[in-house]
């Protein structure tokens, strides 16, 4: 149940990221807070304030926006970036939801966490689902051109094996949640 409750809740997103995509838009800003589910028990991509329109494939922003905890390594070097920076902020999104935590053990000011981004690998807590942990690795990567979402089809990861994404798309998949009434703090069990 619980790996149906995050992959589900997963593929929505994937899904609302390459809607933006699709459309030239680069949220640069995508977390938690940013991600509310509605009362029928469906994701919903809020705050576009940082959003970059007309992003098509090619096109770089340098621009330094977003949270720094789930800003891309590119976005913290300085470096030119494109759409691949929701995608990391997505990795890190999910792996917060799986087991609350960030994947660098950072304790401290902005200028720590540039350098372990930038330097070391994403760490996971041991027990982590499989299949779950493979996604992270695959979005969690330094190279931009590199990361799933940004080559490859995010859709045909064995994660999503149980997603069907046309039914998903249409809100013919029921939510594995439906809030009852509006909450602020959202406890979620960990995978």
């Amino acid at each position: 149940m619980f790996i149906f409750f995050y992959s589900f809740f997963s593929a929505e997103l994937v899904l609302g990221i390459q809607f933006l995509h699709s459309r030239g838009i680069v949220h640069r800003d995508l977390k938690p807070a940013n991600i509310l589910i509605n009362k029928d028990g469906h994701i919903k991509i809020v705050d576009f304030g940082t959003i970059e329109e007309d992003i098509y494939e090619g096109k770089k922003m340098t621009e330094i926006c977003g949270s720094v905890i789930f800003m891309a390594p590119e976005i913290l070097l300085r470096n030119p970036y494109d759409a691949g920076v929701d995608w990391w902020a997505f990795g890190i999104t999910l792996c917060l939801m799986a087991t609350r935590e960030i994947p660098f053990n950072w304790e401290g000011s902005t200028s720590c966490l540039v350098q372990l981004v930038a330097k070391t690998n994403p760490c996971y807590p041991k027990g982590i689902n499989i299949e779950a942990r493979k996604l992270l690795e695959e979005l969690l990567v330094k190279d931009p051109a590199m990361r799933l979402g940004t080559r490859g089809n995010i859709r045909d990861h064995p994660f999503f094996k149980s997603i069907k994404w046309a039914d998903l798309e249409n809100q013919k998949v029921p939510s594995p949640l439906k809030p009852e009434r509006v909450s602020t703090r959202l406890k979620l069990p960990l995978l």
